[in-house]
């Protein structure tokens, strides 16, 4: 119990639920906060997850969600629980997963390098196209300069993104790497306080996000860290793709 809360820094020690500071809407894709409820004459305190940017507009920022607290953690709880087991049940298919990510890393890695080596080639030529043009500008025609100029930027852009997409493999963690914190979050569970759970599942969920159905339902989708970010900017699909 010691060394999992040591894992978590002081601040991060503070969360008064489970998933305070994870939880986001999967509409507006913005932060989901806690509303309080009244049962049976008695007010409770954070008692469901809702979109906040509904709540502070009045029901005109999103289209909203909502779902009960305790539902939301018990599906947390039961992913976390899962990959635990699957830990302990299977260690050699941990393994296999473990060598499949090491091997992707990999090959991304020597594309990064390859990809680092055509960007630098590209920006060398336009710096080399760019001088000779004023050194010899009779020797250049000014829509075929424009041309050569826009067709090797364009080229360069591309290269640029498909870096981006390299890296996203290249860096991101596989799931070995959380093996421990796992683990050890599941067999403590019950010993640590709700804020050391907090700050401990913080450091394995990237977020929480409530998204809505076609028919209206919510279901909670868990985006851990040791996974490429579904949200992020980049395509997500594109990395995969360099992976493979």
């Amino acid at each position: 119990r010691r060394k999992l809360v040591k894992e978590s820094a002081p601040r991060a020690r503070k969360g008064i639920y489970e998933l305070t500071g994870a939880m986001a809407c999967g509409g507006c894709r913005k932060g989901a906060t806690l509303n309080a409820a009244v049962r049976k004459k008695q007010a409770i305190s954070g008692f469901a997850y809702r979109c906040g940017s509904r709540a502070r507009t009045a029901g005109h920022a999103c289209e909203g969600v909502y779902m009960k607290r305790h539902e939301v953690e018990s599906e947390v709880r039961q992913f976390l629980e899962v990959h635990a087991r699957g830990i302990d049940e299977s260690p050699a298919a941990e393994v296999q997963r473990a060598h499949e990510s090491d091997a992707a890393r990999k090959r991304a890695d020597k594309q990064r390098t390859a990809l680092e080596k055509d960007h630098k080639r590209l920006t060398v030529a336009l710096a080399r196209l760019a001088v000779d043009k004023n050194v010899n500008p009779e020797n250049y025609e000014e829509d075929v300069y424009e041309l050569a100029v826009a067709e090797l930027k364009r080229d360069r852009d591309k290269i640029a993104r498909q870096l981006q997409q390299a890296t996203v493999v290249v860096e991101q963690p596989a799931f070995g790497d959380f093996r421990p914190l796992v683990v050890g979050l599941m067999a403590e569970w019950d010993t640590l306080l709700t804020a050391e759970r907090n700050a401990i599942i913080r450091k394995l969920v990237r977020r929480v996000a409530l998204v809505k159905t076609p028919e209206g339902e919510v279901r909670v989708e868990i985006h851990p860290i040791w996974m490429p970010d579904p949200w992020a900017k980049e395509s997500v699909s594109a990395a995969h793709d360099l992976a493979a």
